[in-house]
């Protein structure tokens, strides 16, 4: 019973093997934001924290329909499938109006009241 719910890793390879462009550009845009980052490290990550959540929102998004779409996948898949495009969803708008306000950059320097209050807000908001 549980070999029926299992993957072989090799039909999991053929099917990555057939959409091998879109992890390679991928790989290629976030190696170059990492470069970026090194090279201007202030306005850098605010631009990157951005551009992290509305990847995240697109993942979700793709995640949430892949859950629905795709034809082979059991149950519980599925619901894993949804949970997580809910879950990157809701990360990546976090995410993003976090940045916004500018309080993305250095989360770690601010007071943890400061934080409770920004947390409440983005809460709030969404």
């Amino acid at each position: 019973m549980v070999q029926d719910l299992m993957t072989p890793p090799t039909d999991m390879l053929t099917r990555l093997g057939r959409n091998w462009g879109w992890l390679l550009a991928y790989g290629i845009i976030t190696l170059i934001g990492g470069i970026f980052v090194l090279a201007w490290p202030g306005p850098t990550v605010v631009v990157l924290a951005v551009l992290f959540g509305i990847q995240l929102i697109v993942v979700g998004i793709f995640r949430f329909v892949a859950a629905f779409a795709v034809a082979d996948t059991t149950g519980g898949t599925r619901a894993l499938l949804a949970l997580l495009g809910v879950l990157s969803f809701i990360g990546g708008c976090t995410r993003c109006s976090l940045a916004s306000s500018g309080s993305s950059t250095a989360p770690w320097r601010s007071s943890p009241r400061s934080r409770t209050v920004r947390c409440r807000a983005v809460a709030g908001s969404l």
